[in-house]
């Protein structure tokens, strides 16, 4: 039995299956879920856990290269907008971001390999994670 680390299986699992440029989310409560997208259900009561404490976690154990954000949650909740943003930019690897609207995040829903519910009740707390490619792989030149 695992003691520490990430120990949440389906995450754990759902992590370790991204290949380069795969695509998670981290969605709040409410957000719509698509059909046929695996997702994992980690939500317990209201805003808990919140998208940024999933995101902290998730962020110990995968490599980002982009991320997602809708515009709507800059305006709607700054102080959850700059957590995740400070997140994101401390992680390995410092990912590009990308601002969009909410109706154009909710639609590439359905392109993730995942989904990570959690049980956040603020407004458009949702972050699509892009996995990077590590340095360990390199090209011989010859």
């Amino acid at each position: 039995m695992l003691e520490t680390g990430l120990i949440n299986r389906p995450m754990s699992d759902l992590l370790v299956s991204l290949g380069h440029t795969d695509c998670i989310a981290i969605a709040d409560a409410g957000l719509p879920l698509p059909v046929g997208v695996p997702v994992v259900d980690v939500s317990l009561k209201v805003n808990m856990p919140t998208m940024t404490d999933v995101l902290e976690e998730v962020l110990q154990y995968f490599l980002c290269e982009r991320y997602l954000l809708a515009a709507e949650l800059e305006r709607a909740n700054p102080s959850i907008y700059r957590q995740t943003t400070d997140l994101l930019q401390k992680s390995l690897g410092a990912p590009e971001r990308e601002i969009i609207n909410h109706e154009d995040l909710k639609r590439k829903l359905s392109s993730c390999k995942g989904i990570i519910r959690t049980g956040d009740f603020h407004a458009y707390s949702n972050v699509l994670l892009y996995a990077g490619s590590s340095s360990r792989f390199t090209r011989e030149c010859t």
